[in-house]
């Protein structure tokens, strides 16, 4: 009992209420599958598999303290987990949870439980029309990425890190009216709630979403229609009575195009539509404000592989190129100069894009563009988690001098991919779209980051500060990852300038990561990784610039037996002195899948 606190207890009853989450959660889950298995048991296909991770760990400065002040420290990790999978009939589900159990020798600090879990189901309620979707998740987040930030939960500044949690349920509609209509109707609710010391509000959010266009059987004509509203309801969190942080947010939107074909080459359309968003505060976003406008222009889609197209209008105009040049390479850029605009990204949780006028199907790593709607999204490499979605032309347009763009290379064995975009949105939508661990088809180097032999995830660490602000994003990212047989590699580089509703908490962040595996062995490989990071706040002119580089060597022992062997080094350099520090961490881990 040396290595146990009486803080255990308090630790315990905050842990009890995550579980009462994840057992309503679980209900609705269950609820899900006892509607549809009784005419589906004979076709389900279920995978279930419990694990165990076992780790001991030392670190000669576990509190991340200045020179001069560490403080080393040995710490026992106790980890089981389940993951469940069913992927058959018109239930499908993925459910991933660990309990990681630290207990801590040195440094004072007290045994602690930390949750993991990401969920999801999709049921089909009626055949190919009525669909509900149920996603949940429970991480852990760095309060202040302007101060000492940590990658993992197992060491780091006391009091920078909360636990959130999310639920969203969401029913939609796709309608297939006689070839005439098509699209989708959805409403979801989904709640944001979290602990710890945080300016963060506890939120819930209301949202319908309408993306309507006709079928075939009316072309030459064409038409779409878009409906955005997102309520975002909050309460006082611990910011207290500050009334710029702890109003409500709405974002809203609609518009609509219609277009007409000249032959196979040629179109003219007209687009009109509305904003009519609510920021509390001063709303010094640079990249909103509220009105209606009118856009009128035309296409020139000369092949499958190439379409132009373009508009004017007193106050948004644009300009965009699309290009397949190879059937390996996907090309496109969209540049808006817009006197209205502000609104969030068109994407559903875990980085799926959603149906709609030219959007791709769900899944990550993926891009398309459909150019009618000129709606896009990408997934892929990326640093804790910020993968790419974006409702182009009809649900994402921000005030002001604009770009958009995706561009894709594939050859045998690598992905190359680049993209830009600008979005407004909210912290909280950022994490209620956070994935905690990898999707089923991602392999270790998709997003988000987890440890590549324990599966536990990462804390991601370009994630702006913890903040009820609306923010608008403007990030650019480039990735390429390459698979030689018997290596593994990806590289991610990103930059990201984000603009708050008030001036506090503006901030450049510029970063690099790399992963490199390599199987020498049968059943031995090494895993080389790194990142760095460089975080600019502007009002408080305060610099930190964090790396941290890793190599282990992995055995599997048998097929459900696996060692893990990892030296860690961890160090921020800041123009600030207390925001410096450096660590040395030592780990060996035993990982058993049942």
């Amino acid at each position: 009992m040396g290595i146990m606190d009486n803080n255990i207890t308090r630790t315990d009853t905050a842990a009890l209420g995550f579980v009462i989450l994840k057992i309503q959660t679980a209900k609705v889950i269950v609820l899900l599958g006892l509607a549809l298995l009784q005419s589906q048991a004979k076709g389900a296909t279920w995978q279930v598999t419990p694990s165990l991770t076992l780790r001991e760990i030392y670190s000669n400065n576990i509190n991340f303290a200045p020179s001069g002040r560490e403080e080393d420290a040995f710490v026992t990790e106790l980890t089981p987990g389940i993951f469940a999978r069913r992927a058959a009939g018109r239930l499908n589900l993925n459910l991933n949870y660990r309990m990681q159990n630290l207990f801590y020798q040195g440094g004072n600090r007290p045994s602690v439980i930390n949750n993991q879990l990401q969920a999801l189901a999709r049921a089909e309620l009626l055949k190919n029309s009525v669909f509900l979707d149920v996603n949940s998740t429970i991480a852990q987040v760095n309060n202040n990425n302007a101060g000492r930030i940590a990658f993992d939960n197992i060491s780091g500044p006391r009091g920078n890190t909360s636990e959130y949690r999310t639920f969203r349920i969401s029913p939609y509609w796709r309608p297939h009216l006689g070839g005439y209509v098509v699209g989708e109707a959805r409403t979801a609710y989904s709640t944001f709630s979290t602990g710890g010391n945080t300016s963060l509000s506890s939120s819930d959010i209301l949202e319908e979403r309408i993306n309507l266009q006709n079928g075939p059987e009316l072309y030459p004509l064409s038409w779409r229609m878009n409906f955005l509203n997102q309520d975002i309801k909050r309460d006082a969190g611990s910011a207290g009575n500050n009334a710029i942080l702890n109003n409500d947010v709405r974002f809203q939107n609609y518009n609509g195009e219609l277009r007409y074909h000249i032959g196979r080459k040629y179109a003219v359309f007209g687009q009109a539509g509305n904003f009519n968003n609510k920021f509390p505060g001063n709303a010094n976003t640079n990249f909103t404000r509220n009105g209606s406008y009118w856009t009128a222009g035309g296409a020139w889609t000369p092949s499958p592989r190439l379409a132009l197209q373009g508009g004017y209008g007193p106050k948004n105009s644009f300009v965009s190129l699309f290009m397949l040049p190879t059937k390996r390479t996907t090309f496109l850029v969209t540049y808006r100069d817009s006197k209205v605009g502000g609104t969030t990204t068109g994407v559903n949780q875990f980085g799926a894009v959603g149906p709609g006028i030219g959007n791709l199907g769900p899944g990550i790593g993926g891009i398309g563009a459909g150019f009618d709607g000129l709606s896009t999204g990408i997934g892929g490499t990326a640093v804790g988690g910020s993968n790419i979605g974006i409702n182009n032309q009809f649900g994402n347009i921000n005030r002001g001098k604009t770009w958009f763009g995706l561009f894709r290379h594939q050859t045998r064995r690598t992905i190359w991919d680049a993209a830009y975009f600008v979005s407004t949105t909210t912290v909280q939508q950022l994490l209620l779209e956070q994935p905690v661990f990898p999707l089923p088809g991602q392999d270790q180097f998709a997003n988000p980051a987890v440890d590549p032999v324990t599966g536990l995830p990462f804390r991601p660490i370009d994630i702006p500060v913890l903040t009820d602000d609306v923010l608008t994003r403007k990030r650019g990212q480039l990735s390429v990852s390459g698979n030689t047989g018997k290596s593994n590699i990806s590289l991610t580089a990103y930059q990201e300038d984000r603009t708050f509703q008030t001036l506090l908490n503006d901030q450049t962040v510029m970063g690099l990561t790399g992963v490199w595996s390599w199987r020498f062995a049968k059943r031995a490989s090494s895993i080389l990784r790194t990142s760095w990071q460089e975080i600019d706040i502007k009002r408080t002119d305060i610099k930190n610039d964090f790396t941290n580089v890793s190599l282990g060597l992995n055995r599997n022992f048998t097929r459900y037996i696996s060692g893990y062997l990892e030296f860690r080094h961890l160090l921020q350099t800041s123009n600030r002195s207390n925001n410096e520090f450096d660590e040395s961490r030592i780990t060996a881990s035993l990982n058993v899948r049942f």
